[in-house]
């Protein structure tokens, strides 16, 4: 493939490896030698900034990973200047709660600077173990701008949360017992576009990793997308090339398989 100008790296079992909670040395590798060679890499993540893994985070300070795409698209940064910023309307928030709350189901607030949930339930604590740290406020959407709802319901109770469609809302699951809450519109597609708009490259000079569900929209945005060996079945069979898992080296044994490096 011809080399791109921007690389986009889901975090978690993609860039972030949860079986060794590290990203592998060999990602590392590649990400110095992407720079070295001009190619421009960024985060395209469900997670907001502030729960970042500690070493995403040392690798941002590095000017490893310039750009990130944060809360599905929902905020963007390159560097520290935001280059998109769209939290959810105030009304449209009470309306989403007005339904997880009359189905019985926990749910939590995404902000750029901190993740606040309803209670500290035992799917709280179980879906977000791996995630970072919360807090514990209901009614936190009352002081402050809300960017993503998540709610904690399995497959056979997301059902209920579809009068949030009506109201231009989707659900992504992302764990189990969780899914993203957030407008219809709203991806890391939407990510990636606002990001190429603001420095100017075309999104056919993109190319993309990841393994999850939200990544879907992503891979149809980009001109080349990479589907990690551990990611889920409908992204498999959507993807241009399919690497190793994300602890097998998989970044970098598909950027050398892609003669990128």
């Amino acid at each position: 493939m011809k080399t791109p100008k921007i690389i986009f790296f889901d975090i978690d079992e993609t860039l972030f490896a949860h079986r060794t909670r590290t990203v592998p040395a060999s990602a590392i590798a590649a990400l110095e030698m992407l720079k070295a060679r001009g190619i421009r890499c960024a985060i395209a993540s469900g997670r907001s900034p502030c729960v970042f893994p500690a070493q995403i985070q040392e690798l941002r300070r590095a000017g490893l990973l310039e750009v990130a795409i944060a809360i599905n698209g929902q905020y963007c940064l390159d560097g520290d200047r935001v280059l998109r910023d769209h939290p959810i309307p105030s009304a449209d928030v009470e309306a989403l709660l007005t339904i997880a709350r009359a189905a019985g189901f926990d749910y939590g607030f995404i902000t750029p600077t901190e993740m606040v949930m309803s209670a500290p339930s035992d799917r709280v604590r179980e879906a977000l173990r791996n995630i970072g740290p919360y807090r514990i406020d209901p009614e936190h959407h009352r002081r402050a701008p809300v960017y993503q709802l998540l709610v904690f319901v399995d497959s056979a109770e997301e059902e209920a949360l579809r009068p949030g469609i009506g109201l231009g809302y989707k659900s992504v699951r992302w764990h189990p017992l969780a899914v993203d809450w957030l407008a219809s519109a709203s991806s890391k597609a939407l990510g990636i576009a606002a990001v190429c708009a603001e420095l100017g490259v075309s999104a056919a000079d993109c190319l993309a990793f990841g393994d999850g569900l939200n990544d879907l929209e992503m891979a149809a945005a980009v001109g080349y997308f990479v589907a990690m060996g551990n990611g889920h079945p409908d992204l498999l069979a959507r993807a241009d090339f399919i690497a190793p898992a994300a602890a097998d080296d998989g970044i970098a044994r598909a950027l050398e398989q892609l003669e990128i490096l």
